[in-house]
């Protein structure tokens, strides 16, 4: 609310805000460190970070293979070409400017998450993260961390707001703000209907100018990534290995995937979010899946489960799987993506 209606402005109503509250403020001094976070956050001067990691570098590592000449690296396959190479983990797993505003502060956010990680992994490989209340709540926090930090969360953000701004825009057009607004910029009435849309749009300048900049995003990332743990922090974990040592698993460059069970529906882009999902999987490494929402166990599962969950990383992928060099996808890549 601050950010919408221009933390600059907020600042001179702080003492009539402390008042208004009453018990319930947390006082001026809190408050107005409020508005100061609420400005950094939005503030086009903040600092960024142009190359961003949407999938963990922990989690890239993994997947890594020595293959000489090449030395460590993980093979990548187009989805559109089909074509396959191999790489290092700085070169995958990455959207410039994904968060363009106070990125920074946003990877460092981030970061307080995956650094937890490689100890939560090590504890599930070895058996005992289920009984670490620790670990459990790493490996839900990165399983929603990777769901929040990905293509399609960015695209689906666009188009909620154009839907949004459009509704408003046309409320807006029909009342009393928008002539104000096109009369206080041009100094005359507006004339008809475009008149008053540009009043409109006028009146919410601010708004879509913070979108075209990135600062809502930056706003709403955080407050669904916080969505996500709260949504599922109670939820079990499920950590799942293949009963075939020759079996692996792969990874998609959106790799966190939900799941509604009454409609077998998976996937963001299908339209599943994380109010409708029953769960919500990623794999970790090749031979270790975990799945959020099931009660907490570890078990092997079959060829065919396997297949399933690739089928869905594969399916639900943008541009690019990637996999441990060494195993053969290529004729089930293309089937699962036909």
């Amino acid at each position: 609310m601050i950010v919408g209606a221009d933390p600059v402005s907020v600042r001179q109503y702080v003492a009539a805000i402390d008042a208004e509250l009453g018990s319930q403020s947390p006082g001026t001094t809190a408050l107005t460190a409020l508005i100061d976070q609420a400005e950094q956050a939005v503030s086009m001067s903040s600092t960024t970070r142009q190359h961003q990691h949407v999938i963990s570098e922990t989690v890239l590592r993994k997947f890594l293979r020595t293959v000489p000449p090449a030395g460590r690296v993980l093979a990548r396959v187009d989805l559109v070409g089909g074509q396959r190479d191999l790489v290092v983990p700085n070169d995958v797993g990455y959207v410039d400017n994904f968060v363009p505003v106070d990125s920074k502060v946003t990877e460092e956010l981030w970061g307080q998450v995956e650094s937890r990680l490689f100890a939560a992994l090590k504890a599930a490989r070895g058996d005992t993260a289920l009984g670490d209340p620790v670990h459990l709540s790493t490996l839900r926090n990165v399983v929603a961390l990777h769901f929040v930090r990905n293509p399609h969360t960015l695209e689906l953000h666009n188009e909620a707001f154009a839907g949004a701004l459009e509704a408003q825009l046309e409320r807006t057009a029909m009342g009393p703000w928008a002539a104000e607004a096109y009369q206080r910029q041009y100094g005359i009435v507006p004339a008809g209907p475009e008149g008053m849309r540009r009043g409109a749009e006028l009146f919410h300048e601010r708004v879509i100018t913070l979108h075209s900049q990135g600062g809502l995003f930056r706003i709403s990332v955080q407050n669904l990534f916080e969505k996500v743990c709260d949504r599922f922090a109670s939820r079990g974990v499920e950590i799942l290995t293949p009963a075939n040592p020759g079996k692996e698993f792969l990874l998609g460059d959106v790799p966190a995937i939900t799941i509604a069970l009454a409609t077998g529906q998976f996937g963001l882009s299908r339209g599943v979010t994380v109010d409708e999902a029953d769960m919500i999987f990623m794999p970790l490494t090749p031979r270790l899946l975990v799945v959020i929402g099931p009660p907490s166990a570890a078990r092997s599962i079959s060829d065919a489960d396997v297949a399933a969950f690739n089928r869905m990383q594969v399916r639900e992928a943008r541009d690019y799987v990637l996999h441990r060099p060494g195993a053969d996808f290529a004729a089930s890549i293309a089937a699962w993506r036909t």
